[in-house]
């Protein structure tokens, strides 16, 4: 007599090896690069009374960001870039996240020129998502530099 086999148990996956029998190294990440040009009317300047226009200003960015899974369930992503024009880095964010199976946590940092930072512990569960959360905050407007 054959046993039935139970539907809903699992059989835990084994971790994938290389030839030598050691486990295979995966970090998946990405990297974007862009550069932008942008003309504008600049209205800090004068008008031009035989065109009436405002003469054109440009400006040159490089922008960048990433994102990089560290482990199963751990994830950091950022972003930054430059303005040729200004001479400045352009507001850079940076985040951390970790699957917690049925609740997720995140943990975001926004850097000058507008510092804040973001905490979010929740379930995934959409149903749950806004009833079962706790969250922690700093806003621009009200914030002094805490790093």
């Amino acid at each position: 007599m054959k046993k039935a086999r139970s539907g809903g148990a699992k059989k835990k996956e084994k971790a994938k090896t290389d030839a030598d029998g050691y486990m295979a190294f995966s970090m998946p990440w990405s990297l974007t690069v862009s550069y932008g040009i942008s003309m504008f009317e600049d209205r800090s300047k004068e008008i031009n009374v035989r065109r009436m226009r405002y003469p054109f200003s440009f400006t040159q960015t490089l922008n960048f960001s990433g994102y990089l899974r560290i482990s199963d369930g751990w994830n950091i992503s950022f972003s930054s870039g430059y303005d040729f024009v200004q001479k400045k880095i352009s507001m850079t964010t940076a985040s951390l996240a970790r699957d917690l199976h049925c609740f997720e946590m995140s943990a975001s940092v926004v850097l000058k020129p507008y510092s804040s930072f973001n905490f979010t512990f929740r379930a995934r569960a959409s149903e749950l998502a806004d009833a079962l959360k706790w969250e922690k905050r700093s806003a621009y407007s009200s914030n002094i530099d805490w790093y």
